[in-house]
């Protein structure tokens, strides 16, 4: 059971990998910004994202820009009307690059490959996967119009490499409604840090989490912020 698990997993990560390739271009706004955060802000910097994928839900205009279809515009309408006044948890996770990229390395390359090679392979993978792959995995599981509409209402931001970054980070940022929002950051280029925020569907989270379990090979402690913490910009 397990086995056939972790496979499903694989199959949808290389499929949520297409299908953000293929969406990235539509619906994600990009900006660099000559920052330097340091870690304990990035808390803060997930908020500020949080805030501008819920204006581009709750804009009339702007995902008709993307899609006609009236389902997909239907849920975004939905989405975007939702109360998101108040912030009751996030839940936070750090990520190990190299162990994400050597589970999914594993079981896909030739037991012969020789060492030099299985290392130029593993770098390459190590700057391709990132945790928004795993959001948008999950919200491919949801069927086509969550995972349109998570595209649509993506929005990132790219920033100056602190110098104590360390691992990827994954947030879930949850306001009690039917929807949360799922913010990743992860190392992008030699010296920059990108941040990613999208929709999920509230309850998810905890899937979200066993499927990055699954694809580093082990538990990845995950920490819960309530209460006073979440007016902090720390982590």
């Amino acid at each position: 059971m397990a086995r056939t698990r972790n496979t499903l997993l694989r199959f949808c990560f290389s499929a949520g990998i297409l299908a953000l390739s293929l969406g990235s271009s539509a619906g994600t706004e990009t900006d660099t910004v000559s920052i330097q955060p340091v870690r304990n802000e990035w808390l803060r910097a997930a908020k500020e994202l949080a805030r501008r994928v819920q204006a581009t839900a709750a804009d009339e205009e702007v995902p008709r820009l993307f899609t006609s279809d009236d389902e997909v515009l239907a849920y975004i309408h939905t989405i975007g009307t939702a109360d998101y006044s108040k912030l009751q948890q996030v839940t936070v996770a750090e990520i190990p690059r190299s162990k994400l990229a050597a589970s999914f390395l594993m079981p896909k390359l030739d037991t012969s490959i020789d060492t030099a090679t299985y290392r130029r392979i593993d770098q390459i993978m190590k700057t391709r996967l990132n945790p928004a792959h795993l959001i948008s995995i999950l919200n491919s599981q949801e069927g086509t119009t969550g995972l349109l509409a998570g595209t649509i209402l993506s929005e990132s931001r790219t920033y100056i490499q602190p110098r104590d970054w360390t691992e990827d980070l994954l947030l879930v940022l949850d306001y009690g409604g039917e929807d949360t929002i799922a913010v990743a950051f992860w190392k992008s280029g030699e010296k920059t840090v990108t941040g990613q925020a999208t929709f999920i569907v509230s309850g998810s989270a905890d899937k979200l989490f066993e499927a990055l379990d699954g694809l580093c090979g082990e538990h990845l402690p995950v920490r819960k912020l309530t209460g006073a913490d979440l007016n902090e910009a720390s982590l």
